[in-house]
């Protein structure tokens, strides 16, 4: 239920919205380091190179995809893993005596999910590429009372904020989904009553504060070589954070959602976040975010990803192959160079030689040797050759990807038993990561159920059942 601003007095209304900018603040600086490692993570997933010139000017600048091939690896089995029909959803009975209820409410969470929520499987797609390059990715499931129905949406690193050593994200006091709206986005929202009308009076600055959100997405821009475009003069920075608050005569914090434009701190809405369970009938808080751990970490929800675990092995073997490169470079540039003594007699001046042919010197055997100095440089090196290969040996055991699971062909005695046995100890990391991925998905399908008894439309439901169901019959 929306709070009504009017009945809140106006200072503790500009206190609430001071407060949830400076925590904000906080909980940006907390994950700052993080940030700016993310950074170069995605920069190694792209494989975005910046110009070299070093040790020469455009000198080699290759990039091996080590991190990019382990996460694509993943990627399209853990999507395998997860959505390998249409039936994604499944409902139990917990006491046995609805079991025909818990099937419809199987078919239509289904319908929801592949049909009705037509975002949901392009960015369960993407999830599965955010979550092993950061080690989290974080989804937001809610009723959308602009499209008139419930989703669930992908939020990346720059655009979900909690305190950094929260280990969980149900645990942790607030959290803060920023975005930018337009103020013909903010009117439409009035409109609606979504926001209070206080927002009318909204302008769009570009003050240092402002850009706040320029610096969280800065380090993730820069991995792509992007240049962040100016924002259109009518664009503000909107702060939605999910927080405990006191209002007015309650004794304890309560938990509540406090929409804020960033620049003057301006309350836009505050809306509570708590539910009355349909079977127990208690009151029940309800979390939006819903956290996809990779690999967990002990002491933060931001979890590690292929993108820390690989990040020195990808950059030593860039450094590696490019060392070759322009070795390889060197030796063949110095071949053709060297010095010629002054006084030696030899005409000078351009030579040019076709394949096979002899060009006349006047000059004597010993003289000519003696005159002319080569330059020579080694060919590039066997020992970092085999360093090269080490490393790549090294992330293929972190990535767990093996020949077998690349689909090479194994060599012809291998039995077929044998190749089984070997695929399946190759896919015990993945098989852990894809239960961790199940759990969170349960999270976020007891969302939308949730969701779906506050509401739901009937018709749709009926709709969406066989012509048998009860529910049809007795309409």
């Amino acid at each position: 239920m929306q709070i009504e601003l009017s009945k809140i007095d106006k200072e503790e209304l500009k206190k609430i919205g001071t407060l949830v900018k400076e925590e904000f603040d906080k909980d940006v600086e907390s994950r700052s380091e993080w940030i700016k490692n993310g950074a170069e993570w995605f920069k190694l997933f792209t494989g975005f190179r910046a110009k070299k010139n070093f040790p020469w000017e455009d000198c080699a600048n290759v990039h091996i995809p080590l991190l990019g091939t382990s996460i694509l690896q993943y990627q399209a089995r853990a999507y395998d893993a997860l959505f390998a029909s249409r039936e994604i959803a499944k409902m139990f009975s917990a006491d046995g005596k609805s079991v025909d209820a818990c099937k419809r409410g199987s078919k239509y969470l289904n319908y929801q999910l592949t049909e009705e929520m037509e975002e949901w499987a392009e960015e369960s797609d993407n999830l599965l590429i955010l979550q092993p390059i950061y080690g989290v990715a974080v989804r937001k499931t809610y009723y959308d009372s602009i499209l008139g129905r419930i989703t669930s949406r992908l939020l990346g690193v720059s655009s979900f904020v909690a305190p950094y050593r929260c280990r969980r994200l149900e645990d942790t006091s607030r959290k803060t989904h920023c975005f930018t709206l337009s103020l013909n986005e903010v009117n439409k929202r009035i409109k609606l009553d979504i926001y209070n009308k206080d927002a009318k009076n909204l302008k769009a600055t570009d003050t240092d504060e402002s850009n706040i959100f320029s610096r969280i997405t800065e380090s993730v821009d820069k991995a792509t070589g992007e240049t962040k475009p100016a924002e259109s003069e009518d664009t503000i920075f909107i702060l939605e954070q999910h927080r405990l608050l006191n209002l007015g005569k309650e004794k304890t914090k309560q938990p509540y959602i406090v929409t804020v434009e960033y620049d003057t701190g301006t309350v836009l809405s505050i809306v509570e976040r708590f539910y009355q369970d349909p079977l127990t009938k208690e009151t029940e808080t309800f979390e939006f975010f819903t956290a996809y751990p990779f690999i967990p970490n002990p002491e933060s929800w931001c979890g590690f990803g292929f993108g820390s675990m690989m990040q020195g092995l990808n950059e030593a073997a860039n450094t590696i192959l490019n060392q070759l490169i322009d070795s390889g470079t060197l030796a063949n540039v110095l071949a053709m160079s060297g010095f010629i003594n002054k006084r030696s007699g030899l005409k000078k001046g351009q030579l040019k030689a076709k394949l096979g042919e002899f060009i006349e010197v006047d000059a004597t055997s010993a003289d000519f040797a003696k005159d002319i100095f080569q330059f020579k440089a080694d060919p590039p090196s066997n020992v970092l050759f085999t360093v090269l290969g080490l490393l790549q040996q090294y992330s293929k055991e972190i990535s767990s990807v093996s020949d077998s699971l690349l689909g090479k062909l194994p060599p012809s005695d291998t039995t077929a038993t044998t190749m089984l046995a070997v695929m399946e100890q190759g896919m015990k990391v993945f098989s852990v990561i894809h239960k961790r991925n199940h759990r969170s998905f349960k999270k976020e399908l007891k969302k939308i159920a949730i969701l779906d008894s506050i509401h739901l439309d009937e018709k749709v439901y009926f709709y969406v059942q066989d012509s048998t169901a009860d529910e049809v019959q007795y309409q």
